[in-house]
């Protein structure tokens, strides 16, 4: 009878002499804070960061020229603009703003990744950013819903000549 050979290398015995690493096995399965995990953020969040980075910018030094009498502001649309009337207020939000973008973005990847007190810095900018603006989106949500009133009301004419 014919035996079989297996051709197949021999294994190295087990060496079961050697005390498991426990403590290796603890900081390897352990359960890390949401402070240590980095989470990524969505291009669409990223670009709407980036945006309102630029339009604090932009409206940050429009208030610097204001302060500095070089350029005009008066009348209700400027009191809505600078909230209240109050533009050192909306250029010191605007100035945290763009600060706090400028220092978080080296430590978020470009503000795509970021997890505990860069998650905060982050939303801080962001929270503060919306907060400065929001004098300027309010002035135009209203030009806005006056040119579209007007529209309406000219469309609604030229219909109503049309039917005569």
């Amino acid at each position: 009878m014919a035996q079989h050979v297996s051709l197949a290398l021999a294994r190295p015995p087990l060496d079961r002499d050697d005390p498991p690493n426990v403590l290796d096995g603890f900081l390897d399965e352990r359960v890390r804070g949401w402070g240590t995990v980095s989470a990524r953020l969505s291009p669409v969040e990223t670009g709407a960061l980036w945006i309102l980075f630029a339009l604090n910018a932009a409206f940050g030094a429009w208030l610097l020229a204001v302060r500095a009498g070089t350029a005009k502001c008066g009348g209700p649309v400027c009191t809505v603009i600078t909230l209240g009337d109050h533009p050192p207020l909306a250029l010191v939000l605007a100035g945290i703003c763009v600060g706090a973008t400028v220092v978080a973005a080296p430590l978020t990847r470009g503000l795509t990744r970021a997890g505990g007190a860069r998650l905060g810095l982050v939303g801080v900018a962001g929270l503060s950013g919306v907060i400065a603006v929001a004098g300027v989106a309010g002035v135009v949500a209203v030009v806005a819903a006056v040119a579209l009133g007007l529209a309406l009301a000219f469309g609604l004419l030229l219909f109503v000549v049309d039917r005569l």
